[in-house]
């Protein structure tokens, strides 16, 4: 998994959360972070905390999908980064910093 430090709040979740007291919300935020860094489950008494947090937990869980595949990709792209300028530029090559533009794009199409 990879390391993330952070997760999404949505804005239709203002709903639910309106009709929970300002302690419930706060017992609710604090799963909800918890969950997301460590996915811990929470064990709440109130039937409608539960509920709230299931619909939050899948969000939660779709989103750390998606993270990670976006990381995977990334991974993936990075690896082949160097490989187009080697074969533009040639493997073993140097080019001098201090050359102008043309001076460098001749060098180049050589």
């Amino acid at each position: 998994m990879a390391d993330k430090k952070s997760f999404l709040v949505y804005f239709d979740w203002e709903e639910p959360f309106s009709c929970l007291d300002n302690a419930e919300l706060g017992e609710l935020f604090r799963a909800m972070v918890k969950y997301a860094k460590n996915e811990e489950e929470p064990e709440f008494e109130n039937k409608t905390l539960y509920l709230v947090f299931t619909f939050i937990k899948n969000a939660i869980d779709r989103d750390k999908a998606a993270y990670e595949e976006r990381c995977k990709k990334n991974a993936e792209n990075a690896s082949k980064g160097g490989k187009r300028k080697a074969e533009i530029y040639g493997k073993n090559e140097k080019y001098d910093a201090n050359l102008d533009f043309s001076e460098l794009l001749e060098k180049m199409n050589k």
